[in-house]
């Protein structure tokens, strides 16, 4: 156990040039599976990008509707305020309270 190990030149670059070839092949090993990887992934990325964009058009849908039911709203109430108007020739008051209400709509609008 007291003999000292002894290498020649030959094989202290042997040794150098396995230790070189195995982290070569390690990395080589990491990179393909760092590529299959995101290969599994990239359906999912995909589908999350086409989901977001379908997220804001419904959004941008869902608050043109509810634009368009406020209008209708105010629209039916000055229509039925100008025919309960029509039919006894009171509720003026009603009426200008709709125009109030019409005039906020547009000026918000």
């Amino acid at each position: 156990m007291d003999t000292p190990i002894m290498l020649t030149p030959s094989q202290l670059i042997g040794l150098f040039l396995g230790a070189c070839g195995a982290v070569v092949a390690i990395a080589g090993a990491g990179a393909v599976i760092v590529s299959f990887i995101n290969k599994i992934r990239a359906p999912n990325k995909l589908q999350n990008t086409r989901l977001d964009k379908h997220d804001q058009l419904l959004n941008n849908d869902d608050n043109r509707l509810k634009a368009l039911e406020k209008s209708s709203t105010i629209t039916m109430k000055a229509l039925l305020a100008l025919l309960q108007h029509g039919i006894d020739g009171n509720d003026i008051e009603g009426m200008k309270k709709v125009k109030h209400e019409l005039e906020e709509y547009l000026i918000g609008k």
